[in-house]
């Protein structure tokens, strides 16, 4: 089958083959107002709009996919650009998921980031003859990885940069001297590509099924270099004016949308908290469970399978005293705990899971979350942080999150510690008395103590729309300490037990 007959893409692919050559005396009358608009609407973007620009560069060698690249960080003020090539996974990235590479790679808002070939390299690698499975479920990731991007008001550009085959041989003998910009690298010192023939069945394939109205494939021809930079330098520079139109146009908070009765069906009221252990039973069990639970991670930690556990509560639930309690039984070498208050200025400029997805550890390891991304769908939900569309579709990006995490054989367990409003006011009380504990009660406890029923409303919906069956909720009864925290301890020893005995029956 030819190209041209695989898929819409194709036929653009031949469009691009027959772009007209702009003659450099044309392109010196352009090059300089288009300069100038282009650091302006930089600067704009950084300053002002504070959205980050993400443009995927990817194309046939020889098609100028290097010389793009450098003209961008050349014409641009090259301090707010980020350059990203990714080879094979290392060490470091094969023990994380896949996505984790290019989540800790993202621009900051305000900044750019230009990858070469991005999240597409392995797939443009790979053969379209190649059986369903692997290939598709990546183009679902990466629809989904960029759809959530966008949806936080990031700018997505990806160029293919196209040669016909016979052009593409004819490059192959191109030195890269320029009579504009004198001699600059050319594509040969990039990575290896597939067959001509396949490599572009392979891209055609690729494009028309990732090619969105939010992160659009432009295909630009690379015979000519003066028509190409020209027609790629003006798609960044319309795509900028028209981004920051529209983020001027995007409301930043949302009307409080947060009911203030618990919905009929409570799945917190179903909670037995009478469920309590004496401080003998305590004593006895936590020796056991810490015990079983050192042995669990050590093997985990030969095993190579990491554990991520997210922490969530109501405030003076317990939620520091059973993670101490929980450290107890591991070794200092193979965990960390990751407190998580109001984001950084730095993290304020990424998606609110860029700094979650850096924080996950490489394998083997335990990450503990005290308190989570679930801030998105609890306190910036009830607190009106952000729009009701936020945290609307954060389900979703949350649930994507945790499977990508499953999915690479991580543990991952969720929960929340559950406590009754009398018990959390006497909780108050013993803090304001307990100098040791007076600076763990602040203004924001009591805020959210009147909030109460709307934190309520907000967690049943998170645990009726994120417990999977590869991370479930586990909802704990906690006006008993000592309850609480054996049986996090035994919850914990017990996943990392069945994940040892999966692995060992190669599941």
């Amino acid at each position: 089958m030819s190209p041209a007959k695989a898929s819409p893409a194709a036929k653009i692919f031949k469009s691009a083959e027959k772009a007209e050559p702009l003659s450099d005396g044309d392109f010196r009358k352009l090059k300089d107002d288009l300069r100038l608009d282009l650091i302006e609407l930089q600067q704009e973007i950084r300053n002002k709009a504070r959205f980050p620009v993400i443009v995927v560069l990817a194309g046939v060698k020889g098609a100028g996919v290097i010389d793009t690249l450098n003209v961008i960080n050349t014409w641009m003020d090259p301090r707010w650009v980020e350059t990203h090539a990714f080879d094979a996974p290392s060490d470091e990235e094969s023990e994380r998921p896949p996505f984790w590479r290019y989540w800790r790679s993202l621009p900051a808002a305000g900044a750019m980031g230009l990858y070469l070939e991005g999240w597409y390299g392995e797939l443009l690698g790979l053969d379209p003859k190649r059986p369903v499975g692997r290939g598709d479920d990546r183009l679902r990731h990466i629809a989904t990885f960029e759809q959530t991007l966008a949806d936080d008001g990031a700018l997505i550009l990806k160029f293919w940069l196209h040669l016909s085959e016979r052009h593409h041989r004819k490059s192959q003998k191109d030195d890269g001297d320029d009579p504009i910009f004198g001699l600059r690298p050319a594509d040969h010192a990039w990575r290896p590509q597939p067959p001509y023939s396949v490599y572009v069945k392979t891209a055609a394939n690729v494009i028309a099924k990732t090619n969105t109205g939010r992160a659009p494939w432009h295909i630009v021809g690379g015979r000519d270099a003066n028509r190409r930079r020209f027609e790629i330098l003006d798609i960044l520079r319309k795509s900028f004016t028209a981004h920051l139109k529209r983020m001027a146009r995007t409301p930043k908070r949302g009307h409080a949308a947060v009911p203030r009765k618990v919905p009929a069906h409570d799945i917190l009221a179903a909670v037995d908290l009478s469920q309590s252990m004496s401080d003998k039973d305590y004593a006895r069990a936590f020796h056991e469970q810490q015990a079983r639970l050192y042995r669990a991670q050590q093997a985990a930690r030969q095993a190579g399978i990491s554990t991520v556990l997210a922490f969530e509560g109501w405030d003076a639930a317990g939620k520091g005293g059973a993670i101490r309690r929980l450290a107890y039984g591991l070794s200092a070498y193979n965990y960390k705990v990751v407190p998580i208050a109001a984001p950084s200025d730095e993290e304020r400029k990424h998606h609110y899971l860029w700094r979650f997805w850096r924080a996950l550890d490489r394998a083997g390891h335990i990450t503990i979350f005290d308190r989570s991304w679930y801030g998105r769908v609890l306190v910036e939900r009830v607190d009106n942080l952000i729009p009701k569309s936020a945290w609307q579709r954060a389900y979703d990006e949350i649930n994507t999150f945790e499977e990508e995490m499953t999915a690479s054989g991580i543990v991952l367990l969720k929960f929340w510690l559950h406590i009754d409003k009398n018990e959390q006011l006497k909780r108050f009380k013993e803090r304001r008395k307990d100098p040791a504990k007076q600076w763990k009660l602040t203004a924001d406890d009591f805020h959210n103590r009147k909030n109460w029923n709307a934190y309520a409303a907000a967690v049943n919906e998170m645990v009726k729309r994120t417990s999977r069956d590869a991370a479930p909720w586990r909802i704990i009864a906690a006006n008993s300490k000592n309850f609480a925290r054996v049986t996090i301890m035994d919850t914990v020893a017990t996943a990392l037990e069945k994940a040892l005995a999966g692995r060992k029956k190669g599941r």
